[in-house]
């Protein structure tokens, strides 16, 4: 039995922050991306709504139609229309001719539900399956939503016919793979109003404008995003409209902050920051820094430290929760943390002037990590910061043990300094690495457009993929949510349905919303080999290699017997 969504409040504050960039991350992150690689070779809120519509998600058996109080719209037994309010007016003078009958909706579509328990797709992230629908959906319940569309938009994050082409695709795999209640993904939304698109510069004012733009001129339910950041999540939920990230948002307080309207694939930095805590308890504590090719360090007992990229200024990851971990199992830190501020967008610099400076501040860290001899390093970093910390270190002759975050595709770890990688260890909640081929968002390219190929860049993989897991939990928040969709019973849908989760040897990770709103929560095990071959065609040597076959954990369930092997750089990529 489910219960009614909450009412919706009437408002979500604005906040002021520190700028991180907004669309324009995008394309700043991937020319950071390149810039290593290259160096290495070389609006209308619907009433508070009723009862979800969450289609049996402990079933254990195939759901031929959604239940027969949810055959139309979610309260409406029977399919009745929702009644909905109009302005006073005049009436209407009397047609000279009678009106042509009104449209039959269409027929019902019909999914073959896979597994048991059944879910919608072959992809084990997927939802419970609802086989077929048919009755009336309530048409326009909320902005971004008609009774035929929703309004999705997509950053423009590369300017060519390849991103193109997959969200496209992607476009056509959801609509036809989904059960939408008769609506369908536009991902390609005109504009609706007549205001001139703002430029996008990364300060935090321009990030709002660029956000309230897309809100009230495009008018969309929904908008995806493959950086992290805050000034864009905020504007959007003042507008009502939902913000979905494929990367780790800072904490779960920020979430709850902006509820329902922000939303993460990966888990929140509070989760991270737990599992990290574990994993170094479990795994780590009271031994010697092996793993450091550092002849001295590796034959003492392990000393901590520190690093944190601090570019959310307002909601920061807590590290009061891995420091509490820590002094559990009687670790308390070499020398103080260290916060890298960065005063451009998230993962990337808004000029060259920003990004020497951040560089210099993160080798910095790393000289003050070695004055204070310590041995292991955790370092919660993105990419221009791994890049200042690793070269910093390595033009010091410090050589220490790496935990690291962030870095959890081969492309983005090659820009780490080579003599520092052998020695990084990793927690991640995304999905282990496969063959290209192997992916589900390769298989769900393929399956409506066959001669699709991933043999561009490793960037237009690495961001397809990650659009494609925030459609996944878009479109599945939307089936789970029934035919009344608006932000509180898409909310509602995700954190009441049991996803199936079924026994996954690719090792994608556990679906569970609860009551937060990330859709993964457990954590693989991992470390770096230079040597190793990359499961990506064209990847220069170098791979990140997943101890216990890559089996995943959650956080308080981390293995208390050593499952790292005794050396990193000969052991095999599964153990």
């Amino acid at each position: 039995m489910t219960t009614p969504a909450p009412p919706e409040p009437s408002a979500v504050p604005s906040s002021r922050r520190g700028p991180r960039g907004p669309v324009a991350v995008y394309g700043a992150a991937s020319a950071a991306v390149l810039l290593l690689i290259a160096t290495l070779a070389l609006t209308t809120p619907g009433a508070a709504p009723p009862a979800i519509a969450a289609f049996a998600p402990q079933s254990l058996h195939q759901i031929k139609h959604a239940p027969d109080n949810q055959s139309g719209s979610v309260g409406n037994p029977g399919g009745a229309p929702i009644p909905v309010s109009t302005p006073n007016k005049k009436p209407s003078p009397t047609p000279s001719a009678t009106p042509p009958p009104p449209a039959l909706p269409p027929p019902p579509k019909t999914f073959t539900c896979v597994g048991n328990p059944p879910r919608q797709t072959a992809d084990p992230q997927s939802p419970p399956c609802v086989s077929s629908w048919q009755g009336n959906n309530g048409g326009a319940t909320t902005h971004g939503v008609t009774g035929t569309a929703i309004r999705v938009y997509m950053p423009p994050l590369f300017d060519n016919n390849e991103y193109s082409r997959e969200v496209r695709d992607l476009q056509q795999y959801f609509n036809t793979h989904f059960e939408f209640y008769g609506r369908r993904l536009d991902l390609a939304p005109q504009q609706t109003g007549s205001g001139a698109e703002p430029s996008a510069t990364g300060t935090c004012s321009d990030i709002q404008a660029q956000a309230d733009w897309v809100a009230k001129q495009l008018d969309v339910f929904a908008a995806a995003d493959n950086g992290s950041d805050s000034c864009w999540y905020d504007e959007l939920a003042r507008n009502k409209v939902i913000s979905l990230s494929g990367q780790t948002t800072e904490n779960a307080w920020e979430q709850q902050k902006l509820a329902p309207y922000v939303y993460s694939y990966p888990g929140d930095g509070d989760n991270l920051m737990q599992a990290t805590g574990d994993f170094v308890c479990t795994q780590l504590a009271g031994k010697d820094a092996v793993y450091s090719p550092d002849p001295v360090f590796s034959r003492q007992k392990r000393t901590y430290g520190l690093i944190v990229s601090a570019t959310n200024t307002q909601y920061p990851a807590s590290d009061k929760l891995l420091l509490a971990r820590l002094k559990s199992c009687g670790i308390t830190l070499a020398t103080a943390p260290i916060y890298l501020q960065q005063t451009g967008s998230d993962d990337s610099s808004q000029g060259s002037q920003d990004t020497s400076a951040y560089e210099a501040q993160s080798a910095n860290a790393a000289a003050k990590m070695a004055s204070a001899r310590v041995s292991t390093v955790i370092c919660f970093c993105q990419i221009l910061a791994t890049v200042g910390v690793s070269q910093g270190a390595a033009q010091q002759g410090y050589h220490p043990e790496w935990i690291t975050e962030r870095s959890d595709q081969n492309i983005l770890t090659q820009g780490w300094n080579a003599s520092e990688r052998n020695s990084m260890l990793m927690v991640s909640e995304f999905p282990e690495q496969i063959p290209e081929t192997e992916s589900f968002f390769v298989r769900a390219m393929q399956s409506v457009d066959p001669g699709f190929c991933p043999c561009a860049t490793a960037l237009d993989f690495l961001y397809g993929q990650l659009t494609y897991w925030q459609l996944l939990m878009l479109s599945s928040g939307i089936q789970m949510a029934g035919p009344h969709l608006t932000p509180y019973t898409f909310e509602h849908g995700l954190q009441s349905t049991s996803f199936p989760n079924p026994e996954d040897p690719l090792h994608e990770g556990i679906v569970d919303f609860g009551s937060g709103h990330s859709m993964v929560g457990d954590f693989s095990i991992s470390w770096w080999n230079n040597g190793a071959q990359s499961p990506y065609g064209g990847d220069p040597p170098g791979s990140w290699c997943y101890a216990v076959n890559g089996r995943r954990f959650r956080v308080g369930a981390f293995p208390t017997s050593s499952v790292l092997p005794a050396n990193l750089a000969s052991a095999p990529c599964k153990t």
